[in-house]
């Protein structure tokens, strides 16, 4: 049996690790900010919990507006527009063409019960004519062909940015009428005369006096796109068909009579001025709202091309 001194001195490895956990573990004056800390309960989610039905709608997304996109998708071509410019330039051109038909049969005849008639217009009278179409041809055209107004002072168009170098208003009447409406008729009137070689006598429906006429009727259709429905994409195309019309009638009187094509393929050059404003208002105007180079219309509407009878 050990001695009480053997178990004392077996207990003291035992005794100096106790006294060692007890001086390593933290003291109630350490441990007081934590023990005495209040808990905090955890609050569930935000999205877990109901809201009323008054937060629930003022939480709710608005609206999302029209994407530019969208409201493109809301436009489509202008069909029945675009029928009735080509059917306005048809039915202008026959109207025209009737005319001249009338006037060549009452230069030449028989008329029933009459003896025949003299022969071809005199060259007053060819230029005459022309200079009257030249200013006046829409009366032939089934649709509103109306001319701007004068511009006086600051700009009357609200609807549509002019380019900086846009010419003064007056200038325009001023070439079309002292200018291109003279070399029109000089020309027709000089093709006049030299088609007596190639038909026996002069004829105001002449195949190739008659591109001239085209081309006054493609003229005053796009008036109708560019000042009166005010279409200033469709306007691009438009001119351009007016531009080349010009430039192929010049081409076919210069073929038959050079001083006739002269006369006429100068007018082409007042006629370039013009198409590049009108391309270049597009430009402009394109930039700040998006302007398709075609007649549309919104999708469900009636297209607002008419022809006076309708």
């Amino acid at each position: 049996m050990p001695s009480i001194r053997e178990d004392t001195l077996a207990m003291r490895p035992v005794a100096a690790i106790a006294l060692l956990c007890l001086y390593a573990t933290p003291s109630a004056a350490f441990l007081g900010p934590v023990l005495h800390r209040p808990a905090v309960l955890l609050r569930p989610h935000a999205s877990h919990a109901p809201l009323p039905a008054a937060a629930a709608e003022r939480r709710a997304a608005p609206p999302l507006a029209l994407e530019p996109q969208e409201e493109a998708n809301a436009i489509t071509l202008d069909t029945g527009g675009l029928g009735r410019y080509v059917f306005a330039v048809l039915l202008q051109l026959l109207g025209i063409t009737t005319f001249f038909g009338f006037v060549d049969l009452a230069c030449f005849g028989p008329l029933p019960g009459h003896a025949e008639l003299g022969g071809p217009l005199p060259w007053q009278g060819v230029v005459a004519i022309f200079l009257l179409l030249s200013v006046r041809s829409r009366f032939f055209n089934p649709l509103n062909n109306a001319r701007p107004e004068l511009e006086t002072g600051t700009q009357s168009q609200q609807d549509r940015i002019m380019p900086s170098w846009t010419p003064p208003g007056v200038t325009f009447p001023i070439m079309w009428v002292l200018v291109v409406a003279p070399l029109r008729a000089f020309a027709a009137s000089t093709l006049y005369e030299a088609s007596t070689g190639r038909m026996n006598e002069g004829h105001l429906n002449d195949p190739v006096l008659l591109w001239l006429v085209l081309h006054l009727c493609i003229g005053d259709t796009w008036n109708t796109v560019n000042n009166v429905e005010r279409r200033t994409g469709a306007a691009v195309p438009g001119v351009v068909l007016v531009w080349g019309s010009a430039l192929f009638a010049a081409a076919q009187y210069y073929d038959a009579a050079p001083t006739a094509g002269l006369l006429l393929g100068a007018t082409g050059l007042w006629i370039t001025v013009a198409a590049a404003l009108v391309v270049d208002t597009w430009r402009v105007n394109n930039a700040r709202r998006p302007e398709p180079l075609y007649p549309y219309k919104e999708v469900g509407t009636s297209s607002q091309t008419r022809f006076f009878f309708e």
